[in-house]
């Protein structure tokens, strides 16, 4: 699905544009790759975001998520990018650049 730009972000979406701000200007501070500082689900949702507002700003372009892969081997977090909107524990999330 093609992002589309959207005037108006749901107040309950907003709450989670938020977090991820933070963790994108955080990402840029220290000269990182965004997904070094990604949010994960479980943590957003601790922080009192639903999942149908993080499906929300996916399906409007204004976020991504994959799922984090993790080994001993790896260095950097890696992650599986999905296409759908199917989240795990394992899923993070960061701002697109509609998003930021």
């Amino acid at each position: 699905m093609k992002p589309q730009l959207r005037a108006h972000i749901p107040d309950e979406a907003r709450a989670a544009l938020d977090l991820l701000w933070e963790a994108f200007a955080f990402s840029q501070k220290m000269r990182l790759d965004p997904w070094e500082y990604s949010l994960r689900l479980l943590h957003l949702v601790e922080l009192g975001v639903e999942e149908s507002d993080l499906r929300w700003l996916v399906l409007y372009g204004y976020a991504e998520h994959g799922k984090e892969i993790t080994t001993f081997r790896d260095k950097d977090r890696r992650f599986h990018r999905a296409g759908n909107v199917t989240f795990a524990s394992e899923t993070c999330f960061v701002l697109t650049e509609a998003g930021v």
